[in-house]
């Protein structure tokens, strides 16, 4: 008894083996799909049949196949991962039945983009390909240092063009702003930004001691100095000669830069000062005294009173005792 059910059980295995073995053979005689583990695409879409081969007796069926979308491809740089069950039932979402297909294919692909990769060294280079022709200062005298918002870019293509661009009235001192666009095909791939950091050696004036308001300035008081123009203020005297002889317009401290707004030259001709008024047009010239009415310095245009007529007059500061009027 135990024999028989012994050869039934055996018999029903043998014609359940060789059903299989003939729905896999009628399978693979039909369509096959075969996959690596791991997969490089070019595409911002993926489809089956950037991901696997399809072979098979239907053109059209193999067609459909591989049209299948299997979504987006990860980002540049990074990677994505399928699976066997993700396939199959994207392929039902097709209206194709993933059991007439011999799936030769991993549990698993992982799938990267093809990239190229900009190091941090040329994103560099590529800012200061532009920035250096257009810096307005001394190159010898000039540090940039450079910093990236990504010390690497991944592309699709090394064909590549790269352009940089700077905001509106952006001094290039300090700390200036470079956007760098990356195009593939005429369209933008990647933008980041990279800072530069300019630093420029220049002379500049400083107090040697404390100079009272309205001290006229000597050149023992001062001493010129290098400092990073960038860390200065816009109106920093730099020429030592344009500082001595005026004043200060309040109490300058030792160490202190010297500003345009600090000092100011001192009138050459003050309220009740007696000088000469000058006139003159072509080949005639008359001359006559004057009384003063408001402090004037070299070129600044004043009251000054005609001591002959007693009529106040408007006239130009040439030195400290004369005056031009103007016609």
């Amino acid at each position: 008894m135990k024999r028989q059910n012994w050869m039934k059980w055996m018999g029903a295995a043998t014609v359940l083996m060789w059903v299989m073995i003939a729905s896999v053979g009628q399978a693979a005689a039909g369509i096959t799909m075969s996959a690596p583990r791991q997969v490089q695409v070019s595409a911002p879409v993926i489809t089956i049949g950037d991901i696997a081969t399809v072979v098979g007796d239907n053109p059209e069926m193999v067609q459909r196949i591989q049209e299948v979308s299997l979504g987006n491809s990860p980002i540049l740089g990074a990677s994505r991962s399928i699976d066997k069950t993700y396939l199959e039932i994207r392929l039902r979402q097709n209206r194709i039945d993933p059991n007439d297909i011999a799936m030769l294919v991993p549990e698993t692909i992982d799938i990267t983009r093809k990239t190229v990769e900009i190091p941090k060294s040329r994103i560099e280079r590529i800012a200061l390909d532009y920035l250096e022709p257009r810096l307005p200062w001394d190159r010898n005298k000039t540090r940039i240092t450079l910093a990236s918002t990504s010390d690497v870019v991944y592309l699709s293509d090394e064909d590549f063009t790269a352009e940089v661009s700077l905001p509106n009235r952006t001094n290039l001192i300090g700390s200036v702003p470079l956007l760098v666009r990356f195009f593939v095909k005429n369209q933008v791939e990647r933008k980041l930004w990279v800072t530069a950091t300019i630093s420029v050696e220049s002379p500049v004036v400083i107090a040697k001691q404390a100079i009272n308001r309205r001290q006229v300035i000597t050149e023992d008081m001062i001493d010129v100095i290098a400092a990073d123009l960038a860390k200065l203020p816009s109106n920093a005297m730099t020429d030592m000669e344009e500082v001595v002889g005026k004043r200060a317009l309040r109490v300058i401290n030792p160490s202190e830069v010297l500003r345009t707004d600090l000092i100011e030259l001192p009138p050459l001709v003050k309220r009740n000062d007696i000088v000469t008024i000058v006139a003159e047009t072509g080949a005639l010239r008359v001359s006559t005294k004057g009384e003063v009415k408001e402090n004037g310095r070299r070129g600044d245009r004043i009251r000054v009173m005609n001591l002959d007529s007693k009529k106040e007059v408007f006239a130009r500061v040439v030195d400290p005792t004369t005056v031009r009027v103007d016609f």
